[in-house]
């Protein structure tokens, strides 16, 4: 497996250098490690081109403001069959890959994640207590968003046929838990319950921590789901339609579920 390893930024040269190097360090080798920047101003971009450009690339994306776009311009240019992120103020073990690509090999899914280790200057502890299920199942997804973006790697192909991140600015901060709604349509989310990230916890910074999270972020991902009702329908239930023809009547019920639950 080729992996490309797509790590949006801005202005966080100290952590993203770090990043960089985690994942060089892996006992897997990346295929490419695309930084795709999102209008830096600080010295970022002379950091980055001190390591190899073969492998280490710098995309300029603009400056939009959203991590959705630099994403999916990564996503776009990436050359891997398969697609890993990882935030520029995260890191991962150096086993991280190896673990993720070995459990897809015997597993066949299409999506791995795994738990990782949130920690601040002062502490440190698992992201998610008590998981030992192999799956992240679709309906404990719709209920609450427990994958950790910088933990993710998911075949190329199947993210474009998920559409990608929203680039919507009402998903901002929310964008990643629509993709990987979309995905578990499409295949298993396996899951790795050993933590092979470091995560930085920053609680003021985080989505999941803001008191009016679960109404408000319910609401706005379901609107966009109905916007885009017609658009998933005929992805999932034409297009896909040999690849899925065993299991296609439940995918027309996963969207009828998700529109119940989160109505």
């Amino acid at each position: 497996m080729k992996v490309s390893v797509v790590i949006p930024t801005y202005n966080r040269v100290s952590l993203l250098v770090k990043a960089i190097e985690s994942v060089i360090k892996q006992t897997y080798p990346a295929f490419e490690i695309l930084i795709c920047d999102d209008g830096s101003t600080d010295n970022s971009k002379e950091l980055v081109s001190r390591f190899d450009s073969q492998i280490v690339k710098w995309i300029d994306c603009g400056k939009n403001g959203r991590p959705a776009i630099p994403r999916n311009i990564g996503i776009k240019q990436a050359k891997g069959d398969w697609v890993a992120f990882l935030d520029s103020d995260d890191e991962w073990l150096p086993n991280k890959l190896e673990h993720q690509i070995k459990a897809l090999e015997q597993s066949h899914n299409k999506f791995i994640c795994t738990n990782a280790w949130a920690h601040s200057e002062s502490s440190k502890r698992l992201f998610f207590e008590n998981t030992i299920n192999s799956e992240i199942g679709f309906d404990e997804l719709v209920r609450s968003n427990t994958i950790i973006c910088s933990s993710v790697l998911c075949e190329k192909e199947t993210l474009f046929k998920a559409f990608l991140f929203p680039e919507e600015v009402e998903l901002k901060a929310l964008e990643d838990y629509v993709l990987w709604l979309k995905v578990a349509m499409l295949t298993n989310v396996q899951y790795i319950s050993e933590p092979l990230v470091m995560y930085l916890d920053v609680p003021s910074q985080s989505i999941r921590n803001q008191s009016d999270d679960t109404i408000k972020q319910r609401a706005v991902i379901f609107d966009y789901f109905k916007r885009n009702k017609q658009r998933f329908l005929k992805s999932n239930l034409l297009k896909l339609y040999k690849e899925f023809r065993s299991q296609y009547k439940s995918r027309i019920q996963r969207l009828i579920d998700l529109e119940r639950i989160l109505l």
